[in-house]
C-alpha cells in the first residue's frame, strides 16, 4: 500500500518546481491586490474571487509537497507519513472551500443562490489553520533532515507554515482587534513573503544540485594575511 501511494505522488515529482512557481504568483497577485488598496495604484478587479484564487493557490502547494514525499519518505518517514497525513486532509477542505467559494462567487455574479450558508464554520477554519501549520511544520523538518534537498527548503517552508499561522490569527481570532489598515498591511507583508518563499521553493527543486553544490566564495580569501 505505501509503494503504491509512492508511485502516485511520483507523478508529481517533476511537476513540483512548476506548481510551487503557480502557486507563489496566485499568491503574490494577491500580494498586488493588497498593495493597490493600501497605496492606491491600478487595481486588478476578481469581483469576489480573492478567496477561490487563494484556496487554488492553497491547493497547488499541497501538490507540490506531495511530489517530495517519495524521496523523504525514505530519509524521514515518521515525520513524512504524519505530514502526508495532515496535508490530505487539509487538501480535501481546501477542495471543499474551493468549491463553495466558486459557487458564492457564482452566485454573486448571477444573483442565484447556489451556495448554502452553512458551507463556512468558525471551527473548520481553525482546525485547518491548526492542520496545515503542523503538515508544514512536519515537512519543513523533514526538508531539514534530508541529504537529497538542500537545507534552505525546508527553511523556506518555514515561511508559509509562519504565514498560515498568521493569516488564521487575523481572520478567524482576532478580527475585531486590529483595525481595516493594520489588517491590510498584515496582508501585505505576509503573503508577499509567502509567494516568494514558494517560487523560491520551486528555483531550488528545479535546481536542486546546484543549490546542494553551491559554497559561498570568502571576499577576504585573496587578501593577504600578516601574522
Amino acid at each position: 500500500m505505501v509503494s503504491n501511494l509512492k508511485d502516485r505522488l511520483k507523478s508529481l515529482e517533476p511537476h513540483s518546481p512548476l506548481l510551487f512557481y503557480i502557486a507563489g504568483g496566485l499568491t503574490l497577485v494577491f500580494t498586488y491586490m493588497i498593495a493597490a488598496v493600501i497605496f492606491q495604484l491600478p487595481k486588478i478587479e476578481l469581483r469576489g474571487g480573492t478567496s477561490v484564487l487563494f484556496n487554488a493557490a492553497d491547493i497547488l502547494v499541497i501538490l507540490a509537497i506531495f511530489g517530495l514525499y517519495r524521496v523523504l519518505s525514505e530519509e524521514a518517514p515518521r515525520l513524512t507519513r504524519y505530514g502526508l497525513i495532515s496535508l490530505a486532509i487539509a487538501g480535501v477542505l481546501y477542495i471543499y472551500y474551493l468549491i463553495s467559494n466558486s459557487l458564492w462567487l457564482i452566485s454573486k455574479l448571477t444573483n442565484t443562490r447556489l451556495a448554502p450558508s452553512f458551507l463556512h464554520s468558525n471551527i473548520g477554519n481553525y482546525a485547518l489553520v491548526l492542520i496545515v501549520l503542523v503538515g508544514f511544520a512536519l515537512f519543513s523538518l523533514a526538508l531539514i533532515q534530508s541529504d537529497h534537498y538542500p537545507k534552505i527548503l525546508g527553511i523556506l517552508l518555514i515561511i508559509p507554515a509562519f504565514t498560515t499561522l498568521t493569516s488564521g490569527f487575523q481572520a478567524y481570532l482576532i478580527p475585531e482587534v486590529i483595525t481595516m489598515d493594520a489588517s491590510n498591511w498584515i496582508s501585505l507583508i505576509t503573503s508577499g513573503l509567502e509567494g516568494l518563499a514558494l517560487i523560491g521553493m520551486g528555483f531550488v527543486v528545479a535546481n536542486r544540485e546546484k543549490v546542494k553544490n553551491y559554497t559561498f566564495e570568502d571576499p577576504l580569501a585573496d587578501i593577504p594575511r600578516h601574522t
